[in-house]
């Protein structure tokens, strides 16, 4: 927990990070992903691209429906003083949990209105899943004659999914059907935790044992090992919109699920 005299000690806020003045920064940043939702259906069907929506009269009432994601990002630097230790990619471990809400139904288009009603949202959007993560960080910098060097740098990164679970246990084909679309939904959060996990090891690469000379008190390094968490947050963003974009494309994995479940095959 941070003391008053710390917040005090908060800078700025410039282009989604905070700038530390402190030897030590803990970096905290967030991500949601998910699906738009569309409730009310009885069937679904693909047509040239667009996902057509079959009401109870067996009509088409909604025409096309974009499976793109919603996707916030944000990373926040605060200023947290810790006991720094040596660290590299491989000395540190994520921490990953899941958070389930509650749906009701039995059917495919029961459970998929119910998403629709109960998802998580970002915003006014519904979504079918959500991953949250938060990235911490502990770095050590430590004057070198007339240098800086960053002598370690420990992550503390914690990943989130919220996913789906039905309120009643399910049975026969609705069962069988549930598993295999809940368990590509949780399969396609974990790879964006994955690509989080390679993120935060892509910026100790990147910063650790990084040397910044004429600066023996240690301030321009910092504007350094932030321009290397930046390009890598912006690359993690672009793997992000990319894998999700191929999942949600015309007959694409989620798309797949989606109309699987709905359908009931």
């Amino acid at each position: 927990m941070l003391s008053p005299k710390d917040k005090l000690r908060h800078s700025e806020l410039i282009n989604g990070f905070r700038v530390a003045e402190p030897k030590t920064e803990l970096i905290a940043a967030a991500t949601h992903t998910g699906f738009f939702i569309f409730s009310g259906v009885r069937r679904l069907s693909n047509h040239q691209g667009r996902l057509i929506c079959i009401g109870n009269n067996s009509e088409p009432v909604l025409a096309s429906i974009n499976l793109w994601p919603a996707m916030y990002l944000f990373s926040i630097t605060l200023i947290l003083t810790l006991a720094a230790f040596p660290a590299h990619a491989q000395d540190w471990q994520p921490r990953e949990e899941v958070k389930s809400y509650a749906i009701t139904g039995r059917t495919g288009p029961e459970l998929y209105a119910s998403i629709g009603e109960r998802g998580p949202q970002i915003g006014k959007i519904r979504t079918i899943a959500l991953t949250n993560w938060s990235l911490k960080w502990r770095r050590d910098y430590q004057p070198d004659g007339n240098a800086c060097v960053l002598k370690s740098a420990i992550p503390f990164l914690t990943i989130s999914y919220s996913l789906p679970k039905p309120a009643e246990k399910l049975t026969g084909a609705n069962a069988a059907n549930w598993k295999t679309f809940s368990d590509g939904i949780a399969q396609h959060e974990r790879a964006h935790g994955r690509d989080i996990i390679t993120m935060v090891d892509e910026i100790i690469a990147a910063t650790l044992s990084l040397r910044e000379e004429n600066d023996p008190g240690c301030k321009a390094i910092r504007a350094q090992v932030l321009q290397r968490v930046k390009a890598a947050n912006e690359a993690y963003k672009a793997k992000s919109r990319a894998f999700d974009k191929a999942e949600m494309a015309d007959g694409g994995n989620v798309q797949r699920l989606i109309l699987a479940l709905v359908n009931g095959r």
